[in-house]
């Protein structure tokens, strides 16, 4: 199977890494390598991975689709045939716009849910794979993990691009509320008579199943207090912007982001 990859970052590296040796793999990055999207529309990939960075917009909450849809719009006016998964995260109107400018691209949308320090273990032992997009481009993308990939088997939901995008925010939206509960738990916890440690406390709310063993670590895995990191910030704000652009702004998230700028500038 042929491969092309567009972006190498902790992303792309982990999806380079992840397709075993019977796959051939065609990596388009300026950083690393002068080939071009041309070089790769020529070559022939039967799927392509796009895994550019799509960063916070300087000027307001959304996410930057730039390079993203700079992308694309070559794939599209170089008649590529392939499959093209976007992993890359992007909200899902700019999914919807997406596919209404470039109507001939077979997109696929596959979201990761990968740490940076972990991102190959992480890449190959998810909990589900998600798959937004037609459903025989879905069936296509979900037989290359599993006939030639180090992915282990897992459920895979195949489903809209607006589900999709959803899943991805939605996960990361929880887990930064998560977080900011019980950064708030913490300090209760801290000005009350209790006789445990915070780590005794949160190991007893940990057996019950439906709380989870995530995420509790206060302060966080980088020393401070509130979520940091990459993702979790950039992913709460877009995911806001994304409820006011469909007119049902989510107003607990607005909240838990307020907190955590407080709190990571306490």
């Amino acid at each position: 199977m042929k491969l092309g990859i567009i972006g190498t970052g902790f992303v792309g590296s982990a999806v380079q890494s992840g397709f075993v040796t019977d796959t051939e793999q065609f990596i388009v990055d300026p950083k690393y390598t002068d080939n071009t999207i041309e070089d790769l529309v020529n070559w022939d990939a039967e799927i392509t991975f796009v895994c550019v960075p799509t960063p916070q917009q300087e000027t307001h909450l959304d996410v930057d689709t730039y390079i993203a849809r700079e992308v694309l719009r070559e794939l599209d006016q170089l008649e590529y045939k392939g499959v093209v998964v976007v992993k890359s995260t992007i909200t899902p109107h700019h999914l919807k716009q997406f596919k209404t400018l470039f109507s001939t691209l077979r997109l696929v949308y596959n979201p990761e849910f990968l740490t940076e320090a972990n991102s190959l273990q992480d890449f190959i032992n998810p909990n589900m794979q998600i798959l937004g997009g037609e459903l025989h481009d879905c069936i296509e993308v979900e037989q290359a993990y599993i006939h030639h990939s180090k992915v282990k088997i897992v459920p895979t939901f195949k489903t809209d691009l607006t589900s999709a995008s959803l899943i991805k925010y939605t996960i990361n939206s929880w887990l930064a509320t998560k977080v900011s509960f019980f950064n708030e738990l913490f300090h209760l916890h801290q000005s009350s008579d209790a006789e445990t440690s915070w780590e005794q406390f949160t190991d007893m709310l940990k057996r019950d199943p439906r709380v989870g063993d995530s995420h509790m670590q206060v302060p966080g895995p980088d020393g401070q207090f509130g979520f940091g990191g990459h993702c979790l910030p950039k992913d709460t704000k877009a995911l806001l912007y994304y409820s006011k652009v469909e007119g049902a702004p989510l107003t607990l998230l607005e909240k838990i982001i307020t907190q955590n700028d407080d709190d990571r500038n306490g």
